[in-house]
């Protein structure tokens, strides 16, 4: 799993994807990091992208996309 943030100097961007072997959804998690940044996203089950313009929260976007990674595997 890579879960990729990027600062801009306008926009926090998003790039998330996943081993075909893995039954994450990107998609998902994407949804839920976007919404931090204030920003949309979207894609596949394997990947997905997007960004917002709330650059400070890009740390925070990630965190809340990891955490739900986490609970996704318990």
């Amino acid at each position: 799993v890579i879960l990729f943030g990027i600062k801009t100097e306008r926009n926090a961007q998003l790039i998330f994807q996943c081993a075909e072997e893995l039954s994450f959804d990107m998609a998902q998690l994407m949804e839920t990091a976007c919404s931090v940044i204030n920003g949309h996203g979207g894609g596949r089950p394997r990947q997905a992208q997007g960004g917002g313009p709330d650059v400070e929260k890009l740390e925070e976007a990630l965190q809340g996309a990891e955490d739900l990674l986490f609970k996704l595997i318990r």
